[in-house]
Order: C-alpha cells, then sequence, then structure tokens
C-alpha cells in the first residue's frame, strides 16, 4: 500500500523543512505542504509536494522494491531564496533531480522528482 504512517510523512516534511534557510522558518508559518488543496494559502518562499507515481517489482503475488517519486516544487517570490532552497534538497537528499524551472504571475517555480523506496 502507498499509505504512509504519520511518522514517514512527517520525516518526509522535517527533510524538506530542513533544506528551508532558518531566517525563513522563524516566522513560525508553514513553508512545506503535502498536496495543498486550491484554497490553500501559500507562505512563500515554500515547498509543496505530491506523490507522481510508483512502481514495484512483483513476484508471487507480492510487490517488492516498491519505489515512489514525489515531484517536489520550490515556490518563491525571491529568486536568491528559491536557488538556496533548491540547491540544498540536491544536496540533502539523495535521488533527487531536478528537472525544470519557471515563472508565473512572479512567483519562480523549481521543480524537483525525488525517489524514495518504500
Amino acid at each position: 500500500s502507498l499509505l504512509l504512517s504519520n511518522n514517514v510523512w512527517e520525516e518526509r516534511n522535517d527533510l524538506l523543512k530542513s533544506c528551508i534557510p532558518e531566517e525563513i522558518l522563524n516566522d513560525g508559518l508553514p513553508h512545506v505542504y503535502f498536496k495543498p488543496g486550491d484554497g490553500t494559502m501559500l507562505n512563500y518562499p515554500c515547498i509543496n509536494y505530491r506523490r507522481k507515481f510508483s512502481d514495484s517489482e512483483q513476484a508471487n503475488n507480492h510487490n517488492y522494491n516498491i519505489n515512489v517519486a514525489y515531484n517536489v516544487q520550490v515556490l518563491s517570490k525571491n529568486t536568491e531564496n528559491g536557488e538556496t532552497i533548491l540547491r540544498n534538497i540536491l544536496e540533502t537528499i539523495p535521488n533527487s533531480r531536478h528537472d525544470n524551472e519557471y515563472e508565473t504571475e512572479g512567483i519562480n517555480h523549481s521543480s524537483i522528482t525525488v525517489y524514495y523506496r518504500l
């Protein structure tokens, strides 16, 4: 099952949160979001992530070597903050790959794929 315990989600959130500079986190607001809804008010800069796909090997009616990919987006109004967070993710999280980046409505978006083995 792709349902993860609260501890696993907390670990993922904490790992992503550790990539945001301390001076940004000192405001006490959330800056890491898992699948935020359309009406969610985001605090910039932030990290928004969601499951992208999963893959596994199958044998004897069981799944083995389950890998899950997440699309992680760094959203920032300040290019320097976004670049710092992007670099921190790539340096901190093994199996991460920078996919692309773009700007829309004054917000910089950097997309990263992160792979986890369950």
